[in-house]
C-alpha cells in the first residue's frame, strides 16, 4: 500500500474519523444528531492537539515529516473546515447566508491549511512555534460548541447568529492576529474548558434535539 503508516499517524487519521461520523450523523438526523456532531468536532480537536507531541516522540525520515504535514492538513480541512459547516447548516436551516457562511469558512481553512503546509515545509523544524497568525482551525472545534452554549442561553436568532460565526472564524482565520501556541498546561485548560461547554450543552441543549 502506498502512504508511510507508523504509529505518528493514528491521532490524524482518528480525527478524520471522527469527523466524517459527525458529518453521517448530521445527515442522518435522528435523536441527539447534532449533539453527537459536536462531540465528534471535539474529539477531533483533541485528536489535533495531541497528534504534534505523539509525532515528535518518533525520529521520523524527512518523506514522513513531510508525508505527516499533508495529512494533517487534509484531515483538519474535514474536521474543521466541512464538519462546523455541515453543523451550522443543519442548525440555521440551510438559509442562503448559512450556505455562503459554510462556504467562506470552507475557503478560508483551505487557503489557512495550503499557507500552513508551504510555511513548513520552509521553515527550519527544529526551531519551535510560539505564536500563530491568524486563528488556527483546530480552535473551531472549541469556539463552536461555546457558541451555541451562549446561543442558547441567550436565545439569538439561530439562522443569522451561527452564519455570522462562521463568517467571524473565515475571517480570523485568514487574518494576520497573532494567536499565542498553548502547550502542555494551556491545552489542558482547553481540554477541560471544552468538557464544560460540552456539559452545559447536554444540560441545556434541549433545543439543539431537532
Amino acid at each position: 500500500m502506498i502512504g508511510y503508516y507508523n504509529y505518528t499517524v493514528i491521532l490524524t487519521y482518528l480525527s478524520l474519523i471522527f469527523s466524517a461520523f459527525g458529518i453521517t450523523r448530521v445527515f442522518s438526523g435522528g435523536e441527539n444528531h447534532v449533539f453527537a456532531a459536536i462531540f465528534c468536532l471535539m474529539l477531533s480537536g483533541v485528536c489535533d492537539m495531541l497528534d504534534g507531541v505523539v509525532a515528535a516522540r518518533r525520529p521520523r525520515k524527512e518523506e514522513e515529516k513531510l508525508f505527516g504535514i499533508q495529512i494533517d492538513s487534509l484531515c483538519d480541512l474535514v474536521a474543521f473546515g466541512v464538519l462546523p459547516a455541515v453543523i451550522c447548516l443543519d442548525l440555521a436551516g440551510n438559509t442562503r447566508l448559512a450556505r455562503v457562511a459554510a462556504i467562506l469558512l470552507i475557503l478560508a481553512s483551505v487557503i489557512r491549511l495550503g499557507f500552513f503546509n508551504v510555511q513548513e515545509t520552509m521553515r527550519n523544524r527544529e526551531e519551535k512555534r510560539k505564536v500563530y497568525l491568524g486563528l488556527p482551525v483546530t480552535l473551531v472545534s472549541l469556539l463552536l460548541p461555546f457558541f451555541l452554549l451562549l446561543n442558547l442561553l441567550f436565545h439569538f436568532r439561530q439562522s443569522l447568529f451561527l452564519p455570522i460565526c462562521l463568517l467571524v472564524f473565515a475571517a480570523c482565520e485568514v487574518s494576520r492576529i497573532p494567536i499565542r501556541k498553548p502547550y502542555g498546561v494551556g491545552k489542558l485548560l482547553m481540554i477541560l474548558f471544552g468538557i464544560a461547554v460540552f456539559t452545559c450543552l447536554i444540560l441545556f441543549g434541549k433545543e439543539l434535539q431537532v
